[in-house]
């Protein structure tokens, strides 16, 4: 279940719904934050909105760039010279 959620979060469609949920979540903390008063609510809202600009930095990274790799690391490409070189 993991595994696929962290899929779909990786591409544009999860970006947008993740945005979209952390965005509410923020909105709903800091409607209850101002009601309450409290600081906490207020931290939770600034969690929550930096996940949320965070996924909308993504989002507009993968769609102007739509053939970019969203994986976390990616095997550098070896030079020629290396590829063809024998180990004895």
């Amino acid at each position: 279940m993991l595994n696929w959620l962290d899929k779909f979060h990786r591409t544009r469609w999860g970006f947008l719904a993740f945005a979209v949920v952390e965005l509410l979540l923020a909105y709903l903390f800091v409607s209850w934050a101002i009601d309450s008063g409290s600081i906490w609510d207020y931290l939770i809202t600034l969690v929550f909105f930096v996940a949320f600009l965070q996924n909308v930095v993504k989002l507009i990274g993968a769609l102007l760039f739509p053939r970019r790799r969203l994986a976390k690391h990616q095997p550098r490409p070896q030079p020629a010279a290396q590829r063809n070189k024998r180990v004895k």
